[in-house]
């Protein structure tokens, strides 16, 4: 894993990201500098690689997760906003206009979870209507695909 900088890809679950967090959490574990050192490296490579991929699992929502999970557990001292205030407006514009009948739901999943993670850094005015109209995307989609099977009208009431 440390030698983690010879990965091609730079997201949350195959790419240095993924091991930036997995080397974060080792080096909390084991209390080894050595291996914390290696997990800010990974993570800075996944920062300024190039990405247009927005998805959770392989694109620039999965680390700018990894980014604001060790910001806020103090692991990294950062401005999230300054660090990828760019790459969180992209990511926020394409969750506003998604459409999940088009995408795999695991990824739709995985932006749904991004946007309530970085909520906080949306006027809440604006937070609500991409998050309505997200799950009024959600609740259509299971309608269009199970139609008659569930009773998908129970979804948008938990959440």
């Amino acid at each position: 894993m440390i030698n983690g900088c010879s990965c091609n890809a730079s997201g949350l679950y195959y790419g240095k990201a993924g091991l930036s967090l997995i080397l974060s959490e080792l080096a909390l574990f084991y209390r080894n500098d050595y291996l914390e050192y290696h997990a800010f490296k990974l993570l800075q490579e996944a920062l300024i690689t190039k990405i247009k991929i927005i998805y959770f699992s392989d694109g620039l929502a999965g680390i700018g997760f990894i980014l604001l999970y060790l910001i806020e557990k103090k692991r990294v001292e950062a401005e999230y906003l300054e660090i990828f205030g760019k790459s969180h407006q992209k990511i926020i514009e394409v969750i506003s206009h998604y459409n999940v009948g088009c995408h795999k739901f695991g990824e739709t999943l995985g932006l749904y979870f991004y946007l309530h993670m970085t909520g906080k850094f949306l006027p809440a005015r604006i937070f609500q209507k991409i998050n309505s109209r997200f799950l009024t995307n959600i609740e259509q989609y299971f309608e269009n695909t199970y139609a008659g099977d569930i009773d998908v009208k129970c979804y948008s009431e938990i959440v």
